[in-house]
């Protein structure tokens, strides 16, 4: 196999999940009150499982390799910085949480 066409599959790996890491996102932050770091772990969690079970289902599928560590790896790249900057930029606008008085938000 190529070296151009192996780096092109882990690109599109890492791509295609950071595209579902964001999506995930997105249905966590809307469905669910978790941020930060709890919204950013679910996501890398999420996005790793799925990589997990797509490169298992492979296995079972004619024509195709399974198994791979390397895509997985790509999926869980993409996802894990997709995560993060999904949090990143979404979580300078939290509210603050329930039963805090604002004034653990002030500036030092």
């Amino acid at each position: 196999m190529p070296s151009q066409l192996f780096a092109f599959d882990k690109l599109a790996h890492a791509v295609a999940f950071a595209v579902g890491g964001i999506s995930l996102g997105l249905a966590l932050r809307q469905t669910t009150r978790w941020r930060g770091a709890w919204l950013f772990a679910a996501i890398v969690a999420g996005i790793g499982l799925f990589g997990a079970f797509d490169e298992l289902h492979q296995l079972y599928t004619p024509g195709r390799t399974g198994a791979d560590i390397y895509d997985w790896v790509a999926d869980m790249i993409g996802g894990s910085v997709a995560a993060f900057v999904y949090c990143w930029l979404h979580g300078r606008d939290l509210p603050p949480s329930p039963g805090s008085t604002g004034a653990d938000r002030s500036a030092p």
